[in-house]
């Protein structure tokens, strides 16, 4: 079993609840496959589902909602896609509400996002950026599961947390962060601070060719994911031996090294982001208008970094109400075992299947143990052991 530890630079000093006369609003969030979602409120709609990221540049709504909604174009504008630069429309003069905070004027991108309700099995009505946190301190604390929005200008930093420097690139915070190799040599960057990803730590394919990493982060294991567009990009998998950033220092941390052509072209800022697998162990405040913020490890910090490979994707059929595999990644165990498109999950390990969100599913399929799972093929039903691959 593999080992978690940690080294702190500074003895934690007080631990508990800091409650702080700055707060302006508190929103509760739900934590679905590694993403934060809050409820807003768009030109007194009905309360929409939005993504809250910290990557994300701008703040979105889907097209299907703003047609709905009836919300017209008031221009249009380029964003970078995984294809290159793509036009899409935009408007302005929206009013948001978060919470118990009114926002007016607020400019949002219309694009289509179908691919999120897909791989999120959930519906996703748009995404805040950072267009919208940058007007606040913003306090997320994983424990509670609520976000604290506070004024800047009466904010003050909590003493149980520990300090550290942002840049912000593009809008989006950036922290200086350093690991270490199996065969001792020292690397270092600027991680891109990103909750809206679901992953622990991830190195762009320009940084991963430059220093060899395939060849240098020890054992690894090529394996392929799907993006949330249903783009397949090939990967290796593995794991650091020490990563640092600020007062933290981190052991065995699981690492992926991005192979896709699309990171050539992006991100040229940073070497990696840091994603919400990660993420969710502190609770984090983000200070923009003076690039500061501040961590504290919460409950989960110390739990082991467990993380499996079963080359399954599976996905959500509304209309029969079943778990149906989506995808099946070539050379991966779930190809070894015969899992073919379209099988329907009926049960894993005797847990039944049915009722289930594709994540739920996806999540017992991704464990590191054996797995004995009953699927339905055209009709006929048959067992299949699998041997998820532990990463």
């Amino acid at each position: 079993m593999r080992s978690f530890c940690v080294s702190l630079c500074l003895v934690l000093l007080v631990v508990g609840t800091w409650a702080s006369a700055s707060a302006l609003t508190q929103i509760p969030f739900r934590l679905h496959n590694n993403h934060i979602f809050v409820e807003v409120q768009v030109n007194e709609s009905k309360p929409l589902k939005f993504i809250f990221d910290t990557g994300a540049a701008a703040t979105v709504i889907s097209e299907d909602e703003a047609d709905r909604l009836s919300i017209t174009h008031d221009g249009f504008s380029t964003v970078r896609s995984s294809r290159g630069p793509k036009f899409v429309y935009y408007s302005d003069y929206n009013d948001l509400t978060l919470g118990e905070v009114a926002l007016n004027r607020i400019k949002m991108v219309h694009l289509p996002l179908q691919h999120l309700n897909k791989a999120l099995d959930t519906s996703v009505h748009g995404i805040i950026g950072q267009d919208v946190l940058k007007k606040y301190v913003v306090e997320i604390n994983y424990d509670r599961a609520l976000i604290t929005l506070h004024d800047p200008e009466s904010f003050s930093p909590p003493t149980e947390y520990h300090q550290q420097h942002f840049e912000l690139i593009g809008g989006r915070p950036y922290i200086d962060g350093s690991f270490q190799l199996s065969n001792g040599e020292l690397l270092s960057g600027k991680f891109q601070v990103d909750n809206g990803s679901g992953s622990f730590v991830t190195l762009y394919s320009p940084f991963v060719e430059q220093h060899r990493l395939t060849r240098k982060i020890g054992r690894t294991q090529q394996i392929y994911t799907m993006s949330f567009s249903g783009a397949i990009d090939r990967n290796y998998a593995g794991r650091l031996e020490e990563f640092e950033f600020g007062w933290f220092s981190l052991s065995d941390i699981p690492i992926r090294l991005n192979q896709s052509r699309y990171y050539k072209k992006a991100f040229k800022d940073g070497i990696g982001h840091i994603g919400n697998a990660l993420l969710k162990r502190f609770n984090i405040i983000f200070d923009y208008h003076h690039k500061q913020s501040y961590w504290k490890p919460n409950q989960s910090f110390a739990n082991e970094f467990k993380l499996a490979y079963s080359g399954l994707v599976v996905k959500t059929d509304q209309q029969e109400e079943k778990v149906v595999i989506r995808h099946v990644f070539e050379d991966s165990p779930a190809a070894e075992a015969g899992f073919t498109p379209d099988d329907e999950i009926v049960e894993i390990n005797n847990i039944s299947a049915s009722g289930r969100s594709s994540h739920e599913v996806q999540t017992l399929l991704n464990r590191q143990t054996p797995l004995e799972v009953t699927i339905r093929r055209q009709n006929q039903v048959k067992k299949i052991n699998l041997y998820p691959l532990a990463l």
